[in-house]
């Protein structure tokens, strides 16, 4: 009933720095928020009043894991929005779009500006790319980056898989390096590359995704790769975001693990032929329903 809605939205409310409220579509959130800076949560807030502004979303009342794991969600109370689940699907948490998508409205106009841009198939780099940093830290995210960039060391002429900025993570401390990783890891210099900007991402036919730095699981690279019309590659992972269930491997994307012969296999069958449309993304329905609203905690209108 309602008393037991209202102590819901309490313990949300309670728990959550990141909490908001959907309410009549009007976004409310803590106006705990209005003068920070450079603040993730911001971008969030851009996306949801750009979806708000297209179609109604049904009032809600949810936490939110602002990490890239959803590991927060298992301690948060239900509901918790999540942008990724680092275990998979399985784990606890609503998945929603990551922020980094912004305005979706101006999404779609650099989206459609990139486009623009790029070569025809012919002029298009074969080579797989990937740019971004390595961090000494032993999630798998950073193991992953290295062994990726492994396959540049063995064949730069089909991989263009390189480090902007490279401070390897200790073989001796992470587990799971290969004699190559090794290598690597106290010779970098030879894959080493210098920062592409997303606009120029075109100039490439394939694009690898590797997990993120931080925690292992989402990495805002992938936003950038579906709309460049390449072959787009993920690395193996049991990391999920919102629009997984409409992916299908070998249909939307392939996947690339360890194994450097199935790497080349991949890359190789999907290098001749310009692939069709890439998967597109779509807002989600965020949450579900708050039966009742019945006090208001200290917040501040957006819209």
């Amino acid at each position: 009933g309602a008393a037991a809605a209202a102590a819901g939205v309490a313990a949300v409310l309670a728990a959550s720095p990141h909490a908001l409220i959907v309410f009549q579509n009007a976004l409310y959130v803590f106006d705990d928020h209005r003068d920070a800076k450079k603040h993730k949560p911001h971008y969030l807030f851009s996306t949801l009043l750009s979806i708000l502004a297209r179609a109604p979303l049904p009032d809600v009342v949810a936490a939110w894991d602002a990490g890239a794991t959803g590991q927060r969600c298992e301690k948060l109370p239900a509901p918790c929005l999540a942008i990724a689940k680092q275990a998979g699907f399985a784990a606890r948490g609503v998945l929603v779009p990551n922020p980094y998508f912004a305005h979706v409205g101006e999404w779609e106009k650099r989206c459609a500006a990139w486009r623009e841009a790029i070569p025809a198939w012919p002029a298009r780099d074969p080579r797989v790319f990937w740019r971004g940093s390595v961090k000494p830290g032993c999630n798998p995210g950073n193991v992953a980056r290295l062994a990726a960039l492994t396959f540049t060391a063995a064949r730069d002429d089909l991989f263009d898989v390189r480090a902007t900025t490279l401070d390897a993570p200790d073989p001796n401390t992470c587990a799971g390096f290969t004699a190559a990783m090794r290598a690597l890891a106290a010779h970098s210099g030879a894959v080493r590359g210098a920062f592409v900007n997303a606009s120029d991402f075109g100039r490439w036919r394939q694009y690898l995704n590797l997990p993120g730095t931080m925690g292992g699981s989402y990495s805002r690279n992938l936003n950038w790769l579906w709309p460049m019309r390449g072959v787009v590659h993920l690395w193996d992972s049991p990391a999920v975001e919102w629009y997984y269930p409409g992916l299908k491997a070998g249909a939307t994307h392939g996947v690339v693990g360890r194994d450097f012969n199935a790497a080349v296999g991949t890359r190789r069958l999907n290098n001749t032929h310009e692939p069709p449309a890439r998967a597109r993304t779509t807002s989600p329905r965020v949450g579900r329903r708050a039966e009742s609203i019945t006090r208001r905690p200290r917040l501040f209108g957006l819209g």
